[in-house]
């Protein structure tokens, strides 16, 4: 009777393990459209007893708030005139989808404090959750990263095309093979599974190429955009700087958050990076996960003096020999005249950014309209060289 018992919690756990994972498919392509249609199949009783029990889907609530956030980075991904507005929303529904998955996964040990009988938990304060959960969670990271990171690229690709509706039937598509792999989770997990898995191991091969061109598009284009809606401002010292720079760069005057052009020693081509200056000293750092980041000394290793170009979008801050070469976007402005004291750079040329803003003045553009003419379609697509190629 015990080998039974033990064998039925055996094949529940792996049930459990099968749904959450036939469910990250469908999220990293369309998160807020996931928690919509499971949110939906949970309110009115379709599906298996989880979704149809989970206390966070199960709500009214949730429905309609998922719907709106549906509406609200679906619409301006159908033309591409408001194409970059949609792509800045989609990269803040991406965030979201990481909390989206786990309140999905945890809500029923949350909310109800029920842990499945004879499976290892972990006390959580008050919550004891299932470590099979947890690891399944933490799982949901990487694959998330890798997923949307080459969905994003394609979404790029889509907007820097010249084909009109080209932008509406590919959202469409999306939210379409969202649906599909969503029903399948419904009624044939573990096919919904392998599909999952079958998704993960393509998007490897396309990741390294497609996480240089999201970086470069997220850098010079979409954190500006978005900061620019929030009305945030960048600091000489950014408060953005990690906890593990903070750790060892106590006093420094300079910390700016940058994207490198070229590889320069162990950091490679197109990653974010930090550049510091405390003191005389001059460092270019690369924060990881889990491990010490990454310092170089750059006093020693600059094959000249600093200089900067000026670009529409971005800044490029390289060396004359141009080993150097560190991309700085348009949340910078305000402070480029003291970045180039305290790096005692060439005298600089005319500013493409401020030549855009007069362009704009002279068409009467104003507020939402010029973000939107600065990140037009046309002017982005220009620069379509430099997002594939940099």
């Amino acid at each position: 009777m015990l080998a039974q018992y033990g064998m039925e919690s055996s094949l529940a756990q792996n049930a459990s393990f099968t749904k959450a994972f036939a469910l990250m498919s469908p999220m990293a392509i369309s998160p807020f459209w996931t928690l919509f249609i499971t949110s939906f199949a949970s309110t009115v009783g379709v599906g298996e007893e989880y979704l149809a029990t989970n206390p966070m889907l199960d709500s009214w609530v949730v429905l309609l708030v998922s719907f709106l956030l549906v509406v609200f980075t679906t619409l301006p991904n159908l033309t591409k005139v408001s194409r970059p507005v949609g792509l800045a929303a989609k990269f803040l529904e991406d965030k979201s989808s990481y909390v989206i998955y786990a309140m999905m996964m945890m809500a029923p040990y949350i909310f109800r404090a029920e842990s499945e009988a004879q499976q290892a938990v972990v006390s959580l304060g008050l919550f004891d959750i299932p470590f099979s959960v947890l690891l399944m969670v933490a799982f949901a990271i990487p694959y998330f990263m890798v997923v949307m990171t080459v969905r994003y690229f394609f979404d790029i690709m889509i907007f820097l095309s010249p084909i009109p509706l080209l932008d509406a039937f590919f959202e469409l598509t999306q939210k379409g093979v969202t649906l599909f792999l969503v029903v399948i989770y419904l009624f044939f997990p573990f096919f919904g599974l392998v599909l999952s898995l079958l998704m993960f191991l393509l998007a490897l091969l396309l990741f390294k190429r497609a996480q240089k061109v999201s970086n470069y598009f997220r850098h010079i284009y979409v954190n500006p955009l978005i900061a620019r809606f929030f009305g945030r401002r960048e600091k000489l010292v950014s408060e953005k700087l990690p906890k593990s720079l903070k750790k060892q760069f106590y006093r420094p005057v300079l910390a700016v958050k940058c994207l490198t052009g070229r590889r320069i020693g162990k950091i490679g081509s197109r990653k974010f990076a930090w550049l510091l200056k405390e003191g005389n000293e001059l460092f270019l750092c690369q924060p990881r996960f889990l491990r010490k980041p990454r310092v170089i000394f750059l006093n020693t290793d600059l094959s000249g003096r600093l200089q900067l170009s000026e670009e529409l979008y971005h800044y490029i801050l390289h060396d004359e020999q141009n080993e150097l070469r560190l991309l700085l976007n348009a949340q910078y402005k305000p402070h480029i005249a003291a970045i180039v004291a305290e790096l005692d750079l060439e005298q600089m040329g005319k500013v493409g950014l401020a030549r855009q803003k007069e362009y704009l003045r002279q068409q009467g553009k104003k507020g939402v309209d010029a973000i939107l003419g600065m990140f037009s379609s046309g002017g982005i697509s220009q620069n379509k060289g430099s997002i594939l190629d940099e």
